[in-house]
């Protein structure tokens, strides 16, 4: 059963909470089949992170006091059970995860599912629709190439790199949908390319099972997401924040001494190199400051303040001031920095309220629902960081490795130091979610890609090695039950796919998002073709209805696209885009009844001949724009009105319509013709 947004609240369905399965009442169903993974992770970490195994000389910066110390084992316990994961790790060739001659068919099995994946879903991907913020960051980008200024000429409340990146996609590739998500795609493929590297061994294959397992689940995680979660500023700066994070744990290892020395130039400019990564995943959204503090403490946590320390924090500081002053150049040069500068100082903290009003246990609780049983990796991920934790807890400043340290020690200790690292990255990345962000589907993707890159590094016993495969199927199992991705009918439309390219009616079978209905929009799609529309004439009122702006080609008429979502963020500026409608020149207003918390039942029910809407339509909203506006075509939830009438007040509630019920039993059946719609 698919999530869409009949499922949710009004201010969910609103807000695009709309992941990729919902099983409500069985997402706790993976916790048991996963039980004997996290078993095997607590069996794994119980020893020191930084000093399981390492001779004498090599244990890396312990307090003497504590030396082989660990709360839950005796010093006896504790130095058998690191004698024997040294010994596992060692001459166990069992104990790899990865080599293919030991799990061959395992290998074999795993690159063909993902094959397979590809070959079945690309094209379905390719031809799903882009999410409404997609298409508002096209129109900002088109707006600004053909010589507008953004913020002036369109609000936009977030900082421009995601419209920097779009100006950028769009002067090469067009403007085509599929083109975009094609990006999309690759910006997540160089994500698991990442964190492949990140968690592989030595000793392992470039394509061992390992990176084998780690591609199959993302991929199979990101084709299972609803529209709303693809072509996000989320997961794009999760990229740049990967390759900082790969230069940060170079510059932590050579301070340890656990690698060999970079020449002396690459180590002075490592730094500044990380530092314009981390500003650029800022340009594409400044959440990115709390994982970067998460994984500068952490450095610091291992290495110590010392001097080199310092130098390099200045260093980062300085390639973060480089980009951050490349990108207000260009603000100052085309304009737009007193605006840039208007709407976060003025208008930004009404948004932020508005955030933060709508974070709540019960909504996070909605997520947790809508992601299973993806969202049990959250749980495992930060199981397998607390049972991490409790050794690091007891390490001082680390100290270089001795040179005549076993090599199998020092790529332990590599290994560790690495965990550490992608963990504080986790951590800061959850922190900020929760803490700072909009209670929205899309910003827990990244989560969810980093708590698998902290899975993908565990060192599964040789005992626990078929139990975890066992565990793994049986999560597969019933995530692949939840999944569009093996969803017959969505796969039935692979060919149209190939030889139509996404045509609405292609999309409407594809789409997993609901809004908008492409079935529904189809035909107001048609009625306003043949109104002849000119720039300026036509608004979308409600956020998921913008798609009408490139389908028709044209622009929006004021610089507030999100009509109806900047009048319920926006409250105190109510009046000011009131004043724009009022004098933009539009002709037709296109209004969505579900987005405004409408029931399919009550949308479907008897229509008023007085109105063109439903009989159950609230009285009071018909004094409200655009309810206020005389009807001329109605397809299901969508209503395309002609605007005769002064703009009355506009609606600053959430879900106005959700209260409507349907008055007649015998009510229109979803895709019946309405009255209008003969006419």
């Amino acid at each position: 059963m698919n999530c869409s947004s009949k499922h949710y609240p009004a201010d969910h369905a609103v807000d695009g909470i709309i992941p990729a399965g919902c099983i409500p009442a069985t997402f706790l169903l993976p916790i048991v089949p996963s039980l004997p993974i996290v078993a095997a992770s607590v069996e794994v970490f119980s020893t020191h992170p930084l000093s399981a195994g390492l001779s004498p000389t090599s244990r890396i910066g312990l307090r003497p006091s504590v030396q082989g110390a660990h709360p839950f084992l005796s010093e006896e316990g504790f130095k058998s059970l690191s004698n024997a994961k040294l010994s596992m790790q060692t001459s166990s060739p069992a104990s790899k995860l990865s080599p293919p001659q030991f799990f061959r068919w395992e290998l074999c099995f795993v690159w063909t599912a993902l094959a397979i994946l590809f070959l079945s879903n690309l094209p379905l991907f390719l031809c799903q629709h882009l999410t409404s913020d997609a298409v508002i960051y096209d129109l900002q980008a088109r707006c600004v190439l053909e010589g507008g200024v953004l913020y002036r000429d369109m609000i936009e409340p977030n900082l421009p790199g995601v419209v920097w990146l779009h100006m950028l996609v769009r002067s090469v590739l067009g403007w085509s949908w599929p083109a975009l998500r094609a990006v999309d795609l690759l910006i997540l493929t160089g994500i698991v390319a990442l964190l492949a590297r990140w968690v592989r061994r030595p000793d392992e294959p470039r394509w061992g099972l390992r990176t084998a397992l780690l591609s199959l689940a993302i991929f199979t995680l990101y084709f299972s997401l609803s529209e709303w979660c693809h072509c996000q500023r989320d997961l794009w700066m999760l990229l740049p924040a990967l390759g900082a994070l790969h230069l940060r744990a170079g510059s932590v290892l050579s301070a340890l001494g656990l690698q060999q020395s970079d020449k002396p130039a690459w180590q002075r400019l490592r730094p500044i190199v990380e530092g314009m990564l981390w500003g650029t995943a800022f340009w594409i959204k400044p959440h990115v400051a709390i994982p970067v503090l998460f994984v500068l403490a952490a450095s610091c946590a291992l290495t110590g303040v010392t001097k080199r320390t310092i130098i390099e924090l200045l260093s980062i500081v300085a390639g973060g001031a480089l980009i951050g002053g490349l990108g207000s150049g260009w603000l100052i040069a085309t304009g737009t920095w007193p605006h840039f500068w208007d709407m976060q100082l003025k208008w930004n903290p009404e948004y932020l309220k508005a955030g933060r009003e709508k974070t709540s246990l019960a909504r996070l609780w909605v997520f947790w629902q809508g992601f299973a049983p993806w969202s049990l990796i959250h749980a495992v991920a930060v199981g397998t960081l607390l049972f991490a934790m409790s050794g690091w807890i007891a390490c001082r400043r680390p100290v270089a490795v001795s040179a005549t340290s076993d090599s199998a020690a020092v790529q332990l200790a590599i290994r560790q130091v690495r965990l550490f690292l992608l963990c504080s990255l986790y951590l800061g990345w959850t922190v900020q979610m929760l803490a700072l962000q909009h209670p929205l589907a899309y910003v827990w993707v990244p989560g969810l890609v980093l708590g698998f890159g902290i899975l993908a590094s565990w060192s599964i016993p040789a005992a626990q090695q078929t139990i975890a495969w066992y565990a793994l199927c049986a999560f597969a199992v019933v995530a692949l039950s939840t999944s569009p991705v093996v969803q017959p009918q969505r796969l039935a439309a692979w060919k149209d796919c190939i030889t139509q390219g996404p045509t609405p009616a292609v999309m409407a079978r594809v789409q997993v998002e609901m809004q908008p209905d492409w079935k529904e929009l189809a035909p107001v799609l048609d009625y306003l073709k043949t109104l002849n529309l000119k720039p300026g004439e036509l608004t979308a009122y409600t956020g998921g209805l913008i798609h009408l702006y490139p389908e028709l080609g044209l622009p929006a008429p004021t610089r507030y696209v999100y009509v109806n979502v900047l009048a319920i963020v926006f409250k105190s500026r109510v009046k000011e885009i009131e004043e724009a409608l009022q004098h933009c020149g539009q002709k037709y207003v296109v209004s969505s009844l579900r987005e405004a918390g409408m029931s399919d039942a009550a949308i479907n029910d008897m229509e008023d001949p007085a109105t063109g809407l439903p009989a159950c339509f609230p009285p009071e909203r018909l004094r409200e724009f655009p309810y206020n506006q005389p009807v001329v075509f109605r397809s299901g939830q969508y209503v395309v009105h002609r605007v005769e009438h002064p703009v009355a007040p506009l609606c600053t509630e959430s879900g106005p319509l959700i209260h409507a019920r349907p008055v007649q039993k015998n009510a229109a059946k979803p895709g019946e013709e309405t009255a209008l719609e003969r006419r």
